[in-house]
């Protein structure tokens, strides 16, 4: 998969448009999640195929 632009959406929620093959393509989701600090833990992905996938921080 190419690299991709992530489109803001809503408020702290981005889109990803994804190509499955030419003339047919769907929308993924990301929310970054922040601690009360403002510092980014996990994100999570989603779309219809795809729930709620989060990923953690690894590192600073």
């Amino acid at each position: 998969m190419p690299d991709r632009t992530l489109e803001p959406d809503r408020a702290g929620e981005f889109v990803l448009k994804i190509d499955k093959y030419p003339g047919m393509s769907y929308d993924a989701w990301v929310k970054f999640h922040h601690d009360q600090n403002g510092k980014i833990t996990h994100l999570t992905v989603w779309h219809p195929r795809l729930m709620n996938h989060r990923f953690k921080r690894v590192g600073n």
